[in-house]
């Protein structure tokens, strides 16, 4: 169990003074955060401990930092903080992971090969370089 004097440290950090507030940060969305970025790491495949890692803080970060903005731009209640921040850390990591996924997969020389060929194909009016 967490001391008090523990908790009381965490909650000055969140205060209006805080250094974690002054990064627009409130304790709700960070623990919304980290909840999504963890559940999110189930859904993952063949990812290594680096990428897990990674995946991990960007989904704290992504509900951490994007939580707030969301909530206020859709005009909900301070009730819907820590749901929300769970939500975006979860599916955003879940598109990142889609994007590092993507990446692995294409074949980046004959994508280069192609547009290049392409390009030059349009300079040189029309003939196909070789």
């Amino acid at each position: 169990m967490v001391e008090s004097s523990t908790l009381e440290v965490l909650k000055g950090y969140f205060s209006d003074g805080g250094v974690l507030a002054t990064a627009g940060l409130k304790l709700s969305t960070v623990i919304g955060g980290a909840f999504g970025g963890f559940i999110s790491l189930r859904f993952h495949e063949n990812l290594n401990w680096w990428e897990k890692w990674t995946t991990f803080l960007g989904g704290w970060a992504l509900g951490g930092f994007l939580g707030l903005p969301l909530i206020e731009y859709l005009g909900l209640s301070k009730i819907w903080e820590l749901g929300v921040a769970l939500l975006i850390s979860l599916f955003g990591m879940a598109l990142a992971a889609a994007i590092i996924r993507a990446i692995r997969e294409v074949d980046w020389g004959v994508l280069l090969s192609a547009s290049v060929n392409k390009i030059l194909t349009r300079i040189f009016g029309g003939k196909e370089i070789k």
